[in-house]
């Protein structure tokens, strides 16, 4: 299901309904989100699937816009699962975090949000 490249290829914010829609799926086990530019409301209604579905064990979501605070929805919602086992750090979300703000506090919360990913996915492991 991932996006494309083109703003039409891309659902936006209008993915936030099918997150809803995963928070209780029992079917669904890997999924790619990536390249939607859904920002950080989509990254917070991820974060919300992340915390209730117990299904996915796999989901890549780069290429979504999810700027620092997506980033840190995410992170809360990944330490509150216990079923994923494949979530790459999304690298072109945290390379545009760090172009679009050069500051060490907004590197040092990068680098614990991507801290806290890795640990919550490790300790599943």
């Amino acid at each position: 299901m991932a996006g494309g490249p083109k703003a039409t290829q891309q659902l936006g914010r209008a993915v936030i309904p099918f997150f809803q829609s995963l928070m209780h799926c029992t079917k669904l086990t890997a999924l790619d989100i990536s390249g939607h530019m859904f920002g950080v409301a989509g990254a917070k209604a991820l974060s919300k699937v992340l915390q209730l579905n117990a299904t996915l064990t796999s989901i890549k979501y780069d290429m979504n816009d999810i700027g620092l605070l997506g980033l840190s929805a995410i992170a809360d919602g990944v330490a509150g699962n216990s079923s994923i086992e494949v979530f790459p750090l999304p690298i072109i979300d945290i390379s545009s975090i760090l172009t679009s703000d050069h500051s060490a506090d907004v590197a040092r919360k990068v680098q614990s949000a991507c801290e806290a990913l890795q640990l919550a996915i490790t300790a599943q492991q």
